[in-house]
């Protein structure tokens, strides 16, 4: 009778620990970003293509975590920040978190859809962008239509052109060494000079302290999206204030530009043609020992390549611009 009790103790706890191993079989899939959906516990989690590697977004730091690819084998990482970066790109794995087991699988399908929204659910929820981004007021589709042909060029130049001149003033007023202030007038200089001369054109949005969250205004959106639509390619440089970089920095750099990555493909814009790329530290655009320059350095600088830019003349994006 007692060996009859213990065999029965041991196999409730098996069975006890194969539920809380083995991934969630059955489990409706909801689309966590516009690389990955996933099945699971998956509140919070999310995982996304960067470069040649995945990495895994989580909202807490757990304190057991395990990442296993198709074929069971361990997958190493990376932690910066709430950022796994996992040594290479995945098109299906597992991830155990403390007691939560979830399974990843790549999506080649890019509409954007409602982290934690079933993949059967009414398709007008699959139009709301991710929970970590604003949602717009206004639809990407009719902010496609309402710049054509230059327009959207000739409006995002302007505002480069409108951004250059905001950050000479924060210089001007004073703040940092006479130095410095050459070095970085002169830094303009050569951004203006390829606003004109290149394809290219580069305009940046801010952060508050320590903050990834990207919320643009609706006019700057209109302006925005287009131009990243017409756009050959897209950089997306994330900074902070920091001058030495400390623990979290990394993460904040890397989770601003991939904040606006993330809205970029949320609304229509090719994820092939982002390129991410951030520093955690320096690489200042205005002194660093005034609010008003940190505010101008805590940036993603967001870089278009496209021909049409070489082919605008200076005198007729001259005029007031918009900020985001």
């Amino acid at each position: 009778m007692k060996t009859a009790k213990l065999c029965a103790v041991l196999a409730s706890g098996v069975a006890l620990c194969a539920c809380a191993t083995l991934s969630p079989a059955g489990t409706v899939k909801s689309r966590v970003s516009a690389d990955y959906e996933a099945a699971g516990g998956i509140s919070g989690m999310r995982a996304f293509i960067y470069g040649r590697r995945t990495v895994l977004e989580l909202p807490s730091r757990p304190l057991w975590l395990s990442i296993q690819d198709e074929n069971g084998v361990t997958v190493p990482y990376e932690r910066e920040g709430r950022y796994y970066r996992l040594t290479r790109t995945l098109d299906r794995f597992t991830v155990r978190a403390n007691t939560r087991v979830l399974s990843f699988s790549r999506v080649t399908e890019r509409a954007p859809i409602a982290a934690n929204a079933p993949l059967n659910a009414d398709p007008a929820s699959r139009l709301r962008p991710v929970n970590d981004v604003a949602p717009p007021t206004t639809s990407a589709a009719r902010v496609g239509a309402e710049l054509t042909s230059e327009e959207d060029a000739v409006a995002l130049l302007r505002i480069a052109v409108t951004q250059l001149e905001e950050v000479r003033q924060t210089i001007a007023a004073g703040g940092g060494s006479d130095a410095e202030a050459t070095a970085l007038n002169a830094r303009l200089d050569r951004i203006e000079a390829q606003l004109f001369a290149t394809g290219t054109t580069l305009i940046r949005v801010q952060f508050d302290t320590r903050s990834t969250d990207f919320r643009p205004n609706d006019e700057f959106v209109r302006t925005l999206i287009p131009a990243a639509k017409a756009a050959q390619r897209i950089n997306l440089r994330g900074r902070t204030d920091a001058r030495i970089a400390g623990r979290d920095d990394p993460g904040i750099a890397l989770g601003r530009a991939l904040a606006v990555r993330r809205y970029l493909v949320d609304h229509g814009i090719d994820d092939g043609k982002i390129k991410v790329f951030a520093r955690a530290a320096g690489d200042f655009l205005a002194p660093s020992n005034t609010d008003a320059g940190r505010a101008l350095n805590r940036r993603v600088e967001i870089e278009f390549v496209d021909a049409r830019y070489a082919a605008l003349k200076p005198q007729a994006i001259r005029g007031s611009g918009t900020t985001p």
